[in-house]
């Protein structure tokens, strides 16, 4: 039995044993894919976009997205397999947004700026948000990560938010200030800019930023309200 508790420790598959939704045992190939400490996942949940609950699908094969320890996300194939109270769950990489090192210094780096970073990985799906980003949208990452991001704006403003994320990728650079309603508080004044990246296989996706320029906004509308003469 030791020997082959061993073996799952140290075998080159992938492997999650979750109870309650959270995680009781990972070996060393899992904890190598999630970026991060297997004693730092062990009673914490699997950080799955859209709140995905594993144990509640039975034994299945599935793909899910969650997020890895450097802030980018993976696309996984869950193979999940019931025993009793507990699921075992093995995760097969299907993509991964910022293979390389560079990719991941530079995600860390984004993480530390207030400024709104973000990066798609497959048509208008974003495949990286940074902190600064949720924090001037008032929301989480969670929300922005895949396609679903749009719905934060008012549904009026939707067309003009997706039509500059499809005109980059059409290989335009974008800028732009546009006003938009989020989900709660005032108007915001938020200036864009996206530009486009091609891959080595000729896909285009796209990177960008957000800045809130709302309070600079309406010092420059005051400004340029002419004085009032007193007396």
């Amino acid at each position: 039995m030791e020997a082959f508790e061993a073996y799952l420790a140290r075998c080159p598959r992938a492997l999650v044993l979750l109870e309650e939704g959270l995680v009781r045992w990972v070996n060393e190939a899992a904890a190598r894919l999630l970026l991060r400490d297997a004693s730092a996942l062990i009673g914490q949940p699997l950080d799955l976009v859209g709140g995905v609950r594993l144990e509640e699908l039975g034994d299945t094969s599935v793909e899910v997205a969650l997020w890895a320890g450097d802030g980018s996300l993976l696309d996984c194939i869950a193979e999940v397999t019931v025993l009793g109270e507990a699921v075992m769950v093995e995760l097969d990489l299907v993509e991964l947004s910022g293979v390389d090192d560079a990719g991941r210094a530079l995600r860390a780096l984004a993480d530390t700026l207030s400024l709104g970073v973000f990066i798609s990985d497959r048509g208008l799906r974003l495949g990286y948000v940074n902190a600064g980003l949720a924090t001037l949208l008032a929301t989480s990452r969670e929300r922005l990560s895949g396609a679903g991001w749009v719905d934060i704006f008012a549904p009026e403003d939707r067309p003009v938010v997706r039509e500059l994320a499809l005109r980059a990728l059409g290989g335009e650079r974008v800028e732009a200030i546009i006003d938009v309603q989020l989900e709660s508080g005032p108007r915001r004044a938020l200036e864009v800019t996206i530009m486009p990246v091609r891959a080595s296989d000729g896909r285009l996706s796209f990177v960008g930023t957000v800045a809130d320029r709302s309070v600079q906004r309406r010092d420059d509308e005051l400004g340029s309200r002419p004085a009032t003469r007193q007396g």
